[in-house]
Parts: structure tokens; sequence; C-alpha cells
């Protein structure tokens, strides 16, 4: 069988195809860093709105937390998403636009399908309490280095990190007045390993 198409296709149309391909490559770039952008900034939105409903939840419960741990630590986080359902309404809220990973898929399962959440609440504000026993959000020294949550979608092991990509790569967490920051992952593993010390 000939290929006919072959012989009437010549370097200029091989350039034109080239030029075509970059021309889309150009143009395709800045909307995936745009679209990067909108990620990042409804994750931040999804974690201030998480980090006001718990603060409305302590208001409402004489100043405590939910007791996070115990029994309750292997539902992940859906006893504490139910338990703020009064404050955030969507359950998509507890999901990160990044999170995106199949719901049954072990290796490279979402977060929030496995876990209930994207975020990861601070079990260390726990750490030195008894079980279940509700830790009081009013008694904490500083709340502005409290972190509350984090984004467990962007949160990767130390050991399996470099000492650059550490450094480099940002986390959003949100802090116990509500402010959202982004920190690398040293200063997010120091923030969460300070936090019993900051009662």
């Amino acid at each position: 069988m000939k290929r006919i198409w072959c012989k009437n296709f010549s370097l200029d149309d091989a350039m034109a195809i080239t030029i075509v391909v970059a021309l889309l490559a150009t143009l395709a770039g800045p909307a995936l860093i745009l679209r990067d952008h909108a990620r990042s900034k409804t994750c931040m939105e999804h974690l201030k709105a998480i980090g006001y409903a718990t603060i409305c939840y302590t208001e409402d419960y004489d100043g405590t937390l939910y007791p996070f741990g115990g029994p309750t630590l292997k539902l992940g986080m859906r006893p504490l998403r139910d338990a703020l359902r009064k404050y955030v309404k969507n359950d998509l809220t507890w999901k990160c636009p990044s999170d995106n990973g199949p719901a049954d898929d072990n290796f490279h399962s979402s977060s929030y399908y496995t876990n209930g959440a994207s975020y990861l609440f601070n079990g260390n504000i726990y750490a030195t309490a008894p079980v279940n026993t509700p830790k009081r959000l009013c008694t904490c020294r500083d709340l502005r280095q409290l972190v509350l949550y984090w984004d467990l979608n962007s949160h990767f092991k130390k050991d399996v990190l470099s000492r650059e990509t550490a450094r480099s790569t940002r986390q959003y967490v949100v802090y116990g007045d509500g402010l959202v920051s982004g920190l690398s992952c040293e200063e997010l593993i120091h923030a969460v390993n300070v936090t019993g010390t900051l009662w």
C-alpha cells in the first residue's frame, strides 16, 4: 500500500505545523498558571471558612474545641466535619480543588474521599490532653501561632523531600485567629511541633 500523502507533505508544511503547535503551547501556558492561581485562592478561601467555623463552634461551646482523637481518629475528619456542619453547610468546602485523586485508588487516592477532608486538623492540640477531653481555645497563649488546619493535599512527609523542596513547597494553613498563610514544609513541621507549648 502506497502512502500518497507523504509525497505532497513538504518541508514548508512541517514548519507550519511546528509553528502552530508552538503557538498553541505558548497560549496554553498562561491559562495553566491562571488555573493554578484560581485553585490556590479557592483552597485559601476554604481553609478560612473552616477556620472561622471552628472559631464559631468554640464560641457556641464555651470556648472548647471539638474533642479530636481517640476512637474517632480512625474515622478521619468525618466526625469533626459533622460537628461543624452547622457552620460549614457545603461539604465541598472540605475539598481542596487540587485534591483530584480517584476515590478508590489506594496509592493516589483523594484525601477528601478517604479521610473526609482535604485539610488536616492539628492533632497535636490534643497530644498532651487525655482522650476525648475538650481543649479550650480561649486558654491558648497565642492564637496567631496555633495552626488549626493545613492543606493535606500538598502536605508531604519530611523524609521523602529533599531539603530544597522542603523550603520551596508552600502549604496553606489556618491559624487560631482565622488568618490563612502559606508555610514551607519545614515551617509547617515546626509550627505543628510547638503546638503543645501554646497552652
